[in-house]
């Protein structure tokens, strides 16, 4: 066989096969060049992704150079019993697994949910090779005046030789993703890292550093962390969506594309859509998001970076705004992964915290990673454990004070020892997570009162931000704490109060 030359490659598989099926089988196609030589070759593929078009890699005849790209599927057969697959078709077990873990939905909302999937079901990604994309314009990079190119080229770095096999694998897939293009020689050029997912599994990661030096920013305002999850106040029903490779939704346009250029494996590619690593993508996506989701649900949208959460207070706002959200991105091209979303629940996990109508709370599995970590024997892992438990410090009451003995251990200047004293506060920081309750939401009724509570010692601060309702219950929202360092444990006591709670509401009030 020739590459390049006319290739016609029909499915003889004389078995049915569930089109829904995920796991890579064995088919056998038969095989006509040019030269009408016929040939049968069996190839491992996903059934889902059989239909006219596809472009088939499979192993060189001649046993020389694996991989070639031989051949592409003009014909299914009919005796094959497998049809091509109609695009953007959600499979009914999806839609039923979706359906099982609406807990908060009603017999109404489910047949609502039901037909919705099916009506909207062009805005869902039905596999990996299915990517949305933004109609929006291109996103151009801007160099910073006086930039000079040559200061963005860096050598490629070697790939070991196991790891070969797999990112040439990668990298075809990207290309037929049309995530990436083959570059016709560009004066820029980033390196490459293959990162271990903790499944095992490879990421290759661009090192755009360099080139992030050379580009002007792209300023969007990015909401911060506390002020996103107050968003969620009043709510009962929640849904929580995916994008699928949500970066990658927005296309770079052919000027800016020779910025992003890499190279491994004696050949040089650039990214045809918008890449994760360049200082400019958050700002980019946060503001194509923004531009997308209606004035008129905003309100029940919670939206950070390409996290996407709607609350709602009844299941019947809850169907209005899913359907004016759905129709927003399949006018904008944005495509979700079915698998990943959740509709109609009560509770969602939601930027590393558990949120529901009770409020938020760190995740089971974080109090559970936290309890389970083993005593640090230097200040790396020391570090580490404080910096986990620091994450959850609103939820926990004085916890930094409590963390105190730890502290001072893990500075700079500070000699590293692990006595009782540090063990004590180890185990009650472990303890204070453990039994950490929901913090409510604020209730933003005027009749509600707010109460800011705060306490000073020589070594520390603690204070409590609550709310008190008409009817007299008082529930916290917040809770901070801190240590005082050098010129501070020399205040007063009254100063020590007094500053602290000035700095504390300036905090409130800037969120």
């Amino acid at each position: 066989m020739e590459v390049g030359g006319l290739t016609i490659m029909t499915l003889k598989a004389a078995e049915t096969i569930p089109l829904n099926e995920e796991k890579p089988i064995q088919v056998l196609f038969s095989v006509r060049d040019h030269t009408e030589e016929a040939m049968d070759v069996k190839v491992i593929t996903r059934p889902r992704e059989l239909k006219t078009g596809l472009q088939i890699t499979i192993d060189n005849p001649n046993g020389c150079i694996p991989l070639k790209p031989l051949a592409m599927v003009t014909t299914i057969s009919d005796d094959a019993h497998v049809h091509q697959p109609v695009s953007n078709i959600i499979p009914d077990e999806e839609i039923e697994a979706l359906l099982e873990k609406a807990e908060a939905a009603s017999d109404e909302s489910k047949e609502f949910l039901r037909s919705f999937l099916r009506e909207f079901s062009d805005t869902f990604s039905c596999h990996e090779n299915d990517i949305g994309e933004y109609k929006g314009e291109p996103v151009r990079l801007k160099l910073i005046p006086g930039a000079e190119a040559k200061k963005a080229w860096c050598r490629p770095r070697r790939v070991p030789y196991e790891q070969v096999p797999w990112l040439r694998g990668e990298l075809k897939s990207l290309e037929d993703r049309r995530i990436i293009q083959k570059s016709s020689g560009s004066p820029y050029n980033s390196p490459i890292t293959l990162v271990r997912k903790k499944n095992g599994k490879w990421r290759m990661v661009i090192d755009l550093r360099l080139v992030n030096t050379l580009i002007q920013d792209s300023k969007w305002p990015i909401p911060s962390l506390l002020g996103t999850l107050e968003g969620f106040s009043g709510a009962k029903v929640f849904s929580v969506l995916d994008f699928r490779a949500a970066f990658h939704h927005l296309l770079l346009h052919s000027d800016s594309r020779p910025l992003t250029a890499f190279s491994c494996l004696g050949a040089q590619w650039e990214y045809s859509r918008l890449p994760m690593g360049l200082k400019t993508s958050p700002s980019v996506f946060s503001k194509a998001i923004w531009e997308t989701i209606p004035d008129r649900i905003r309100q029940y949208t919670s939206v950070y970076m390409d996290d996407c959460a709607i609350s709602t207070p009844d299941e019947k706002s809850h169907r209005w705004v899913l359907r004016e959200l759905f129709e927003a991105f399949r006018e904008k091209g944005w495509k979700l992964t079915p698998g990943k979303c959740l509709f109609f629940v009560r509770k969602i996990e939601f930027l590393g915290f558990e949120v529901g109508d009770e409020g938020w709370s760190a995740k089971a599995n974080s109090k559970e990673a936290i309890e389970r970590f083993p005593t640090p024997k230097d200040k790396r892992s020391l570090k580490a454990f404080i910096g986990t438990c620091s994450f959850l410090s609103q939820l926990i009451p004085d916890l930094q004070r409590t963390m105190g003995p730890l502290h001072a251990v893990s500075g700079k200047k500070s000699v590293f020892r692990w006595e009782s004293e540090q063990e004590e506060a180890f185990q009650a920081v472990k303890s204070a997570i453990a039994s950490s309750v929901p913090l409510a939401f604020p209730d933003h009724s005027p009749k509600t009162r707010l109460i800011l509570s705060t306490d000073a010692s020589l070594v520390g601060w603690g204070g409590m931000l609550s709310q008190k309702s008409a009817a007299g219950i008082e529930t916290p929202i917040g809770f901070c704490s801190g240590t005082f360092r050098n010129s501070q444990t020399r205040w007063s006591t009254y100063d020590k109060d007094q500053g602290f709670k000035l700095g504390r509401i300036d905090k409130d009030r800037l969120g």
